[in-house]
């Protein structure tokens, strides 16, 4: 988590100069949760086959910042200048 805190802010503030301000809050929200997320929710699913995916929810909230990410870098360099 602590490797993450500068790529996430460097993120927030591109999306924030593109004016993708819900970007900006899917990454914050996505790396707070991160910390808080309580994992025994997701016990029950450990060890049952194709379900064992949702016992890793960190995994559902790193890929979700990443195509937040990936949104962002998407935009033209004419949009990141405004």
């Amino acid at each position: 988590m602590a490797l993450l805190w500068l790529p996430v802010g460097l993120l927030v503030e591109l999306a924030w100069r593109t004016r993708a301000r819900s970007v900006a809050y899917v990454l914050l929200a996505g790396y707070g949760l991160i910390g808080i997320f309580p994992y025994g929710l997701t016990a029950p699913f450990e060890g049952r086959g194709g379900l064992s995916i949702l016992a890793y929810p960190r995994l559902w909230l790193l890929l979700t910042m990443f195509i937040a990410a990936l949104r962002c870098a998407w935009r033209t360099p004419a949009e990141v200048s405004r």
